[in-house]
This record gives C-alpha cells, sequence and structure tokens, in this order.
C-alpha cells in the first residue's frame, strides 16, 4: 500500500502543467452561478484556482476536486458549502479558515476526513509542517463510527485522530495524538503518544455520536498536556525541544492491525 505523502507527490509530479500548476484533470466544465470547483492546486484567493473564475462568496457550492490541494492563507474565505471529491483544504498562517453558511450566521467549516473502506490513512493526507505547540480543534464522529474488528482482540486497538510529530524526528519515534475506538458500545477517547519509539497511551473519557466536543494538545516544556472535556493529562515526552519548524501534523488513521470496514467519517475544526 502506497503511503498517502508519496502518493499525492506523485500526482503532482504527473499532472503538472507547463504553467507548474498542479492540475489532477484539465477537463472541467466552467460552473453555473453559484456553484464553484476546483481546476487545480493553489491558493483560496487565487482566481484561477476555481472553474468560476472567481473567489467562491458565501452562496457557492465549492468542491475540491481529487488532486487538489488548496491553500487558505486568509480569515475572509467564504462557500455556502464544501464538498470534498478527493481534493483537500490546507490552512497556512494564525487564524486562517473558511466560513460557511448556517442558518442566518456564519461558522468556520470543518475539514471531512474520510477513510475509505479497506484503507488505513484518511484521504486528507498531505504532509503539512506545523509550528504550532499547541493544538485546538473540535471533532464529530457520526454513526461511521461503530465498527466491529474482524478478530475480537483488535476492538482495542486504537485508531487516530489528530496531533503532531515531536522531537525532529519520525511521528513512531515522537509524537502525540488523540486517539479514539468503539469498544463496549461506547466511542472511547485517548490520548496517544510515542516517546522514543515506546507507545504510550492512556484513556480520557467517552464521546458521544453525533456531538462536537473540544479537544487540546499543548507541548509544555517536557510534557504533552491532553485537555478533554475539560480534564487535562499529563504525558512526559522523549525530549524537552520545544520551538521547531520540522512537526509535521497527523491526521486520521485507521488501525491497529486492521483496515476501515467501511468508510469512517470525521469531521474536525481547527480553533
Amino acid at each position: 500500500m502506497m503511503h498517502p505523502f508519496l502518493y499525492i507527490l506523485l500526482v503532482l509530479l504527473l499532472t503538472q502543467t507547463a504553467t507548474r500548476s498542479s492540475v489532477a484533470n484539465s477537463h472541467y466544465v466552467k460552473s453555473s452561478d453559484g456553484n464553484c470547483e476546483s481546476v487545480q492546486s493553489g491558493d483560496w484567493t487565487n482566481p484561477a484556482t476555481w472553474s468560476c473564475n472567481r473567489l467562491p462568496t458565501i452562496d457557492y457550492l465549492v468542491t475540491i476536486n481529487a488532486g487538489h490541494i488548496i491553500t487558505v492563507s486568509t480569515h475572509t474565505a467564504q462557500a455556502k458549502q464544501i464538498i470534498y471529491r478527493g481534493g483537500i483544504i490546507q490552512f497556512s498562517g494564525t487564524g486562517a479558515n473558511v466560513f460557511v453558511k448556517n442558518g442566518s450566521s456564519y461558522v468556520v467549516a470543518p475539514i471531512i476526513y474520510r477513510i475509505r473502506a479497506g484503507q488505513q490513512y484518511c484521504d486528507q493526507s498531505a504532509l503539512v509542517f506545523t509550528p504550532k505547540t499547541t493544538l485546538s480543534f473540535s471533532a464529530t464522529f457520526d454513526n461511521s463510527a461503530i465498527y466491529t474488528s474482524q478478530s475480537p482482540e483488535n476492538q482495542n486497538d486504537i485508531n487516530k485522530l489528530y496531533g503532531f510529530s515531536d522531537c525532529n524526528t519520525h511521528h513512531s519515534i515522537a509524537s502525540a495524538r488523540f486517539g479514539w475506538n468503539w469498544r463496549d458500545n461506547a466511542l472511547r477517547i485517548y490520548a496517544y503518544c510515542y516517546r522514543n519509539g515506546e507507545r504510550v497511551s492512556q484513556e480520557l473519557g467517552v464521546a458521544l455520536l453525533n456531538t462536537a466536543y473540544d479537544y487540546q494538545l499543548s507541548i509544555v516544556g517536557g510534557n504533552y498536556v491532553f485537555t478533554f472535556q475539560g480534564q487535562q493529562t499529563v504525558i512526559a515526552r522523549g525530549c524537552t525541544l520545544v520551538e521547531s519548524t520540522q512537526r509535521y501534523l497527523l491526521y486520521p488513521y485507521f488501525g491497529g492491525d486492521e483496515v476501515a470496514p467501511h468508510d469512517i467519517t470525521i469531521a474536525i475544526t481547527d480553533k
């Protein structure tokens, strides 16, 4: 199974045009008013990124097509709704987000992460470095989080939610993220770390399906501080380095030893 980082890189290299814009499929039809699709990777604020040849507004249904990485570096991006068809949105800079319509008000658009049946990596796994020492986000699991493992002992395996690598090394050596599994008819949330290559985990609580919960993961000196449902859990790190340009984000992942038994969808909103 090809690692998604390598897959995305391969797609971008194979589809690079003379203008050095990465295009997964050049056969797009100009969208009618109210609909806007990505036609290439690029910045949200660049009209050439979109089939509507303009910046999407709050009344536009926006589609992110396969192989496209749309960079949002502003806090004024808007859409009526965002549909992901194999492409991704990545945020650059403090406060960058997309607002979507929610009745008469506007809310920050969640990123929809989907782990396909038979896969472990989600379809939103671009390699993105972050200087952050704190990740604050909300996450919502729907009924697709309910599953039964093929082997009963694998029901205890911890799936991964969101976090980052650490200590300027590979995440299998040093990292911290929230984890989850469906066990004993409940969605259980965990702190999940690698410290000097050793796995360290601790159950944090239970989350309800179709309900948004706030999560926070911070690096504080030589510790990770996990906050879930207002409770803090401290786990020691394997290094004391705090500021780093080599820390990269870690996205939803299924397993453990097994692959996803069906499509699993998780909505995450960075804060």
